[in-house]
C-alpha cells in the first residue's frame, strides 16, 4: 500500500470507496505469498528429524537450516540435533537444493556416509538407506553445463554408533565409472554396491576428490521465492485524479468482472482494477475479461470449483484439491485443447520446486495411494497459476500421475507388488479422484453414468430407454425383480438404464480402485489367487481358460481374464452378459438421442479412452462445458430445471458451439461468458 500520510482529505475519500467496493480487508490488501527463507545464503535445505521407528526415519521434523558444505563428523557423544543423550542416535537429515557448476564438463558426486543415504541428483537415483559403517555412494559420470542448477536430494540417517556424512565430488575424472572415482578401495563387499571411505592409514580415496565447495551450493528455497513471486499480487495505487467514478457503470462492470471471474473484490483505488475499467471505456468487454483472468485468484476460486464439481460423486465445489481438479485447472491455463481432458495421456501436479519427489522414495505413499501432494499444495496456499506442471506419462523418471500407476501381480511366495504404466490412460477419466469415486465397489456402471452427467450434462434419468436392445445387461440385474410374474416390471423399470449402461460399461470393464491404488486387470485381478481360494466363486466367474481349470496356481498372464471379477461375480441371471474384454457400445443412436447428444465419432470402441474420444467429439460435451462455466461464473444454475430462461439456454448451445469451433479453450470460455455477465 502506498503511504498516505498527511493526506486526510484523500483517506476520507478511499474509506467511502472501500465501502463501496465492499474490499478494505487486510486479506484483500495485502495479501502476499511466503518467501523463501534462505534466499541469500548458499548451500543446501537442511532439515532434521528425529525417529523411534526405523520404518519412517523423516517423521519428526526438529529443525531447519542452511548448511554451506555438507562435512560431518558426528562421534558417538555428539548430535546435529542437541546435547542430549537421547539425540545422538536415531536421526535423520534431508538435504535439498541445486549444485551450480562453475564450469562445464563431466562430474561425479560422492557421499560417504555412517548409516545410510539415498542420493537423487538431477533424475539420477541410488538407495542405501540402511545400517552401515563408513562406505562411499555414488552417481555415475554426467555431463553438465556452466551456471546451470541441478535438482540435488540427499536423504541420510544415523541409527547407533557412530555417525558422519560427507558430500565430494570429482571435474573431469581420470575414470569412467562413478565406483573406480570414489574409491580406490576393494569394491567387493559382499556383492554390494559400496566401498568403505573411512580415514584410516590403509584406504585411499580418489585425490580428485574434493568436497563440494559452498559457492555451488543452492538451497531449495531459492527458487521456491522466485516461482512463488510470479504470482504476487501488486496493490498499486493510483493517483487521486486517476481514481474512477464509483458511480459510473464501467466501474461497476469492472467490479462485477473481478467479483464473477476471479471471485475477489478489488478496491478501485488500486492499478489493476483501474486498468480493467479503462479498457471497458474503450468498448472491448473480451480485453476487459481476458485481463482479469491473470489473476491467481481466477484459477483457485472459481476454474477450481468448477473442476472440483465433477471430481467427487457429490459434486461438492469445497473439496480438496486433487488430480482431477489439478488437471482440469492446469488444461485451462494452458489453454490446452479441453477433448484432451478426457483422452489425455497426461495429469498435472505441483513443480518440483513446491513439492520434491523422489522416485525412489514413497512414491506409492505420496502419489499413489493419498492426494497428499496436492494438500501440500494447498496447506502451504500456493496459488494453482504458478503451482502445476504438466508431466507426460512416459517420463518415467517422475512418474507423478496416480492413473498410471498401477499395481501388479504380486511375485510368488511374497507380498512386494510392482508398479507399472497404465496401459489405457485417458485424462481426468482415469484420475484417482474419478477412480475413488466411482470405481470403488459396485459394477463399475456409476463411472458411465457419471461421465454422461459431468461432460454431456444428462442425467441418467434423461436417456432411459425401454425400446434399446437388453444384450449387454449384467448377470447380477435379477430379470424377474419380485418373483415370476415380475418380468414386466424389469422391461420397464430396470432394463430402461442398464440396457445403455450396461452396453458402455465394458469401458471401465479392467479398472478397480482398492487398499486406495487404482488397479488394472490385465496386470492384477483375476488370478484365483488374486480373488479368493474359494473354488465356488472362481467357477462364479465363470473362467473358460483350461489353463485355469487345469492349474489354478499358473502365474501366466495369459490365462487371466482382463476384466475385473466383480463385473460377472454375482450371479441373479445366469443368461445375462458374461463381460470378457473391454468392449463397449453406445445404444444411444436412435433419433432422439443422436439429437440429443450429436454424436460425431465412433460409437463403439475398447476400453476408457475410445469413450472419453466418443463423449469429448460429441456437440454435447462443449455445450455442457459452457452450462458449467456459467453456473460457476454468473450464478443461476443452467442445469436445473427452469434455472436459467429459454433465451440464455439458447445462447449458451451457441456459446458451446464457438468454444467448439476456436479450439476448446476453456480459459477463452469463461472469458466469453464472462462478459455476459457484468451486470
Amino acid at each position: 500500500m502506498r503511504n498516505f500520510r498527511g493526506q486526510s482529505t484523500r483517506l476520507g475519500l478511499i474509506a467511502c470507496l472501500c465501502v463501496l467496493s465492499t474490499a478494505c480487508d487486510e486479506k484483500n490488501l495485502g495479501k502476499t505469498y511466503p518467501k523463501g527463507l534462505f534466499a541469500r545464503s548458499p548451500g543446501l535445505k537442511g532439515e532434521y528429524f528425529k525417529y523411534s521407528d526405523a520404518s519412517r526415519p523423516f517423521d519428526l521434523l526438529r529443525k531447519t537450516q542452511v548448511d554451506s558444505t555438507l562435512n560431518f563428523d558426528w562421534e558417538s557423544r555428539e548430535s546435529p540435533l542437541s546435547e542430549a543423550s537421547s539425540d545422538r542416535d536415531q536421526f535423520a537429515i534431508r538435504w535439498t537444493g541445486y549444485v551450480v557448476p562453475p564450469e562445464d564438463g563431466v562430474y561425479v558426486l560422492c557421499t560417504c556416509s555412517d548409516d545410510g543415504v539415498n542420493l537423487s541428483f538431477n533424475g539420477d537415483v541410488t538407495r542405501q538407506l540402511v545400517s552401515q559403517s563408513a562406505r562411499f555412494w555414488w552417481t555415475e559420470p554426467m555431463e553438465l553445463e556452466r551456471g546451470e542448477a541441478y535438482p540435488l536430494k540427499i536423504e541420510y540417517y544415523e541409527r547407533t554408533g557412530n555417525a558422519s556424512f560427507k558430500l565430494y565430488w570429482a571435474k573431469n575424472p581420470s575414470a569412467s565409472s562413478g565406483s573406480e572415482v570414489c574409491s580406490s578401495a576393494d569394491l567387493d563387499n559382499g556383492g554390494r554396491r559400496t566401498s568403505d571411505c573411512r580415514s584410516t592409514s590403509n584406504i585411499a580415496i580418489n585425490s580428485e576428490l574434493s568436497i563440494i565447495p559452498t559457492s555451488v551450493l543452492r538451497p531449495a528455497d531459492d527458487e521456491l521465492e522466485q516461482a512463488q513471486s510470479e504470482c504476487e499480487v501488486s496493490h498499486e495505487t493510483v493517483s487521486d485524479s486517476e481514481i474512477p467514478n464509483p458511480y459510473d457503470p464501467n466501474t461497476k462492470h469492472a467490479r462485477n468482472l473481478f467479483r464473477r471471474l476471479a471471485g475477489v473484490d478489488v478496491p478501485i483505488f488500486e492499478r489493476r482494477f483501474v486498468r480493467v475499467k479503462n479498457v471497458l471505456d474503450r468498448g472491448d468487454l473480451r480485453e476487459a475479461a481476458r485481463i482479469v483472468t491473470e489473476e491467481p485468484s481466477f484459477y483457485d476460486v472459481t476454474v477450481r470449483r468448477f473442476a472440483a464439481r465433477m471430481s467427487t460423486r457429490e459434486e461438492r465445489p469445497d473439496v480438496s484439491l486433487n488430480d482431477f481438479t489439478a488437471t482440469m485447472v492446469g488444461a485451462t491455463r494452458d489453454e490446452l485443447d479441453a477433448r484432451l481432458l478426457l483422452t489425455g495421456d497426461f495429469l498435472y501436479r505441483g513443480k518440483s520446486v513446491f513439492y520434491w519427489f523422489d522416485p525412489s522414495s514413497a512414491s506409492r505413499m505420496e502419489v499413489v495411494e493419498s492426494q497428499s501432494h496436492y494438500e501440500k499444495l494447498e496447506n502451504d496456499g500456493i496459488s494453482l497459476k504458478c503451482a502445476l506442471d504438466t508431466i507426460p506419462r512416459f517420463d518415467t523418471s517422475r512418474a507423478p500421475a496416480s492413473f498410471k500407476q498401477i499395481l501388479a501381480l504380486p511375485e510368488s511366495g511374497s507380498n512386494r507388488t510392482s508398479v507399472d504404466l497404465n496401459p489405457d490412460p485417458a485424462g481426468v477419466l482415469t484420475s484417482r479422484s474419478f477412480a475413488e469415486a466411482h470405481l470403488i465397489a459396485g459394477t463399475n456402471r456409476r463411472a458411465v453414468q457419471k461421465a454422461f452427467e459431468y461432460f454431456l450434462c444428462a442425467p441418467i434419468d434423461t436417456w432411459r430407454d425401454a425400446e434399446l436392445s437388453d444384450y449387454f445387461v449384467g448377470r447380477d440385474v435379477e430379470r424377474f425383480p419380485n418373483g415370476a410374474g415380475s418380468y414386466r416390471e424389469y422391461l420397464t423399470n430396470c432394463k430402461t438404464c442398464h440396457a445403455p449402461l450396461d452396453a458402455m460399461r465394458g469401458a471401465f470393464a479392467p479398472f478397480h480402485f482398492e487398499n486406495n491404488i487404482l488397479k488394472h486387470a490385465d496386470l492384477f485381478m483375476n488370478h484365483p489367487r488374486s480373488v479368493s481360494n474359494n473354488e465356488e466363486q472362481v467357477q462364479n466367474m465363470r473362467l473358460t481358460s483350461e489353463a485355469h481349470r487345469n492349474n489354478p496356481d499358473s502365474r501366466s498372464t495369459s490365462n487371466l481374464l482382463p476384466v475385473h471379477w466383480k463385473l460377472n461375480h454375482n450371479v441373479n441371471y445366469e443368461d445375462g452378459y458374461f463381460m470378457e474384454d473391454n468392449h463397449w457400445e453406445n445404444f444411444l443412436t436412435t433419433a432422439r438421442h443422436r439429437t440429443r447428444f450429436g454424436w460425431t465419432g465412433g460409437t463403439e470402441g475398447s476400453g476408457v479412452r475410445a469413450f472419453g474420444h466418443m463423449l469429448a467429439s460429441s456437440a454435447a460435451y462443449p455445450r455442457c462445458m459452457a452450462r458449467r462455466v456459467y453456473r460457476e461464473v454468473c450464478g443461476a444454475n443452467p442445469l436445473e430445471e427452469g434455472g436459467v430462461s429459454e433465451e440464455t439456454q439458447v445462447w449458451l448451445n451457441g456459446v458451446g458451439d464457438e468454444f467448439a469451433s476456436n479450439g476448446f479453450n476453456l480459459k477463452e470460455l469463461f472469458i466469453g461468458i464472462g462478459t455476459r455477465c457484468m451486470e
